[in-house]
């Protein structure tokens, strides 16, 4: 019986082997996994992104064990996350469901834990995490790609709030402006409060792009100063002279006090009488 245990045992780990060796060779990005990890660490999780595997299951496993349509892998088996059309796009978690009471009752459930987003150029983290929520995220080795240190990828269950950041720009001069999307069923939102850039994850993967522009270019402090100021001002910076109201009424009296003939009539003109032509000039006696 320990004998046929054994063979088991290999005969499992020759299939995760095989398993592992066709993955990588379609997905050099994925990462396989070892059952045994749960059994040692009850409080460990394992995710599984798109092209990753799982091998030596040694217990009854299930994809979705408690949904509707629970699908049963068997004993020993190994499963992968892809589907009949290639990578999926979501991440499983597997589940390790060990009875002490009743150890044949004990099993593996893989079930869905959300949908991949990734963003090139920035971050994402959940905004409500007590820690940073770094559970979410696929770390890649894939040093083969440039853009790879670049690139978040994680998963998030739709309905949650995920909070963006973008990375400095590659040249170190452009700024950030937004983020762009692949999907119309994504709205970038920023916070109020905050000012920080978040969107509420949809039930499907999302793809997401920062956006970098030029800077507005400078202008030197005395063409911002005199900018706006009609040419040949005084100084005022385009502001309207407080005594400029003043001056023009002075002018104004000026003008309308100049009389035909080139007369300048002063205070108390109401009483000189303007004579007809050819007649003399008559001043007005006291009291007339």
């Amino acid at each position: 019986m320990k004998f046929r245990g054994e063979i088991r045992k290999l005969t499992a780990f020759l299939i995760c082997a095989a398993l592992m060796t066709g993955m990588f060779r379609t997905y050099s990005f994925a990462s396989a996994f070892q059952a045994d990890q749960l059994a040692a660490v009850p409080e460990s999780q394992i995710f599984l992104f798109p092209g990753d595997s799982i091998c030596g299951l040694d217990l009854p496993a299930y994809l979705n064990y408690n949904y509707d349509a629970p699908v049963e892998l068997g004993e020993n088996a190994s499963w992968t996350n892809v589907s009949a059309e290639g990578l999926t796009n979501q991440a499983y978690e597997v589940i390790r469901v060990y009875d002490e009471m009743a150890p044949e009752n004990s099993y593996y459930d893989i079930i869905s834990a959300g949908y991949i987003l990734t963003v090139t150029d920035g971050v994402s983290r959940p905004m409500y995490a007590d820690g940073p929520g770094m559970e979410h995220q696929y770390t890649s080795d894939d040093s083969a790609d440039p853009m790879s240190s670049r690139t978040d990828k994680a998963w998030y269950p739709a309905g949650e709030t995920v909070m963006l950041e973008a990375l400095p720009s590659q040249n170190g001069v452009q700024v950030f402006q937004n983020f762009e999307a692949d999907s119309a069923n994504v709205e970038i939102q920023q916070d109020e409060a905050t000012g920080m850039l978040y969107i509420i994850m949809p039930n499907q993967e999302v793809r997401l792009r920062a956006v970098y522009v030029d800077p507005l270019p400078e202008v030197p402090q005395d063409e911002a100063v005199n900018e706006g100021q009609p040419e040949g001002a005084d100084g005022m910076n385009g502001q309207e002279d407080p005594n400029a109201y003043e001056q023009d009424m002075g002018e104004q009296a000026a003008q309308e006090s100049v009389q035909p003939d080139g007369m300048d009539v002063t205070q108390g003109a109401e009483d000189w009488q303007v004579p007809q032509e050819g007649a003399d000039w008559q001043v007005p006696q006291e009291g007339e």
